[in-house]
């Protein structure tokens, strides 16, 4: 092959990839548009210089396109984010405790207050999908394994209940080979026993 015909190849393919990538908004501006979003609670909003949310998650590699699953999201700080951002071309799952009789009376009123969130916001929540599980036999992608499983804050809790060995079983299940797990936790005092955080 000519070097002609090498400089034609390589400006075919070099046009080509600068087509493909016009037109395409980029994980970070989906983000910044996902925060700047008018559904999100406004103390959410004031945490962000707090909890870096978009730094967050650009570090963890979140593709809009992915399927991924947020482990008890609670009332939602994050879900108001990831919801809107993965809802047309991803999966999203949010994820909480199977209701029964004896549960701490805090997580229906948990799961009232999130229902309520979803129906004030159609248009962002009609795509998630709702897993409800039980902490010692997780199951949290009924569907098939997924590309990432997400936890914000909540391994303290896990620990002290007696079920981070399970958790972390159950996310190992939920993901694909080479699947990503993101885990942010509070600090502890260093020398804190787990199941004392």
């Amino acid at each position: 092959m000519t070097t002609i015909k090498l400089y034609k190849h390589f400006f075919i393919l070099f046009s080509l990839t600068i087509l493909l990538g016009c037109g395409k908004p980029d994980t970070s501006q989906l983000i910044d548009k996902a925060l700047a979003a008018e559904h999100r609670t406004p103390s959410y909003v004031q945490r962000d210089k707090y909890r870096h949310p978009k730094e967050t998650l650009l570090f963890f590699g979140l593709d809009p396109e992915q399927s991924i699953i947020e482990i008890t999201p609670g009332y939602g700080w994050y879900t108001e984010i990831l919801a809107p951002l993965i809802r047309n071309k991803g999966q999203y799952s949010y994820t909480s405790l199977r209701l029964h009789e004896k549960i701490n009376p805090f997580f229906v009123k948990l799961e009232s207050a999130f229902k309520e969130k979803m129906e004030k916001n159609p248009d962002i929540y009609d795509q998630l999908r709702w897993v409800h599980f039980n902490p010692k036999q997780p199951e949290f992608a009924p569907n098939g394994p997924v590309d990432m499983v997400l936890t914000f804050r909540n391994v303290h809790n896990w620990a002290k209940a007696g079920s981070a060995e399970s958790m972390f079983a159950g996310f190992a299940k939920a993901l694909k080979p080479g699947g990503i797990l993101g885990v942010v936790e509070h600090r502890a005092k260093a020398g804190t026993p787990l199941d004392k955080q």
